[in-house]
C-alpha cells in the first residue's frame, strides 16, 4: 500500500509534467511556424529584388551596347546580308 500512495502523486506530477511538455511544444510549433513564414516572405522579397536589379541591368547593358553601336539586333540585319540564311528558313 505504501508504493501505491507513491505512485499516485507521482503519476499526477508525471501527467502533468505531460501536459507542461505539450503546450511548450505546441508554442514552439507556432513560432517556429511564424518564423518560417517570416523568412520566406523575406526570402520572395530578395528574390523579386534580384530580379528586379537583373532586369535593369540588362537595360543598361541594352541602353549602353546601342549608344556604343555593338549591339547586333537580327531585326537590325538587312536582307541581303545573307541570302542563304533566308534559303534555309523556306527550305523548313
Amino acid at each position: 500500500m505504501i508504493e501505491q500512495s507513491k505512485q499516485g502523486p507521482f503519476r499526477k506530477q508525471q501527467q502533468y509534467l505531460h501536459l507542461l511538455v505539450d503546450d511548450l511544444v505546441k508554442i514552439l510549433e507556432v513560432q517556429i511556424t511564424q518564423q518560417f513564414t517570416k523568412l520566406r516572405s523575406h526570402i520572395d522579397q530578395f528574390g523579386s529584388t534580384i530580379n528586379q536589379f537583373r532586369k535593369e541591368r540588362e537595360e543598361q547593358l541594352k541602353n549602353t551596347a546601342l549608344v556604343s553601336g555593338t549591339l547586333n539586333l537580327p531585326k537590325a540585319r538587312s536582307p541581303t546580308s545573307s541570302p542563304s540564311s533566308s534559303k534555309n528558313e523556306k527550305n523548313e
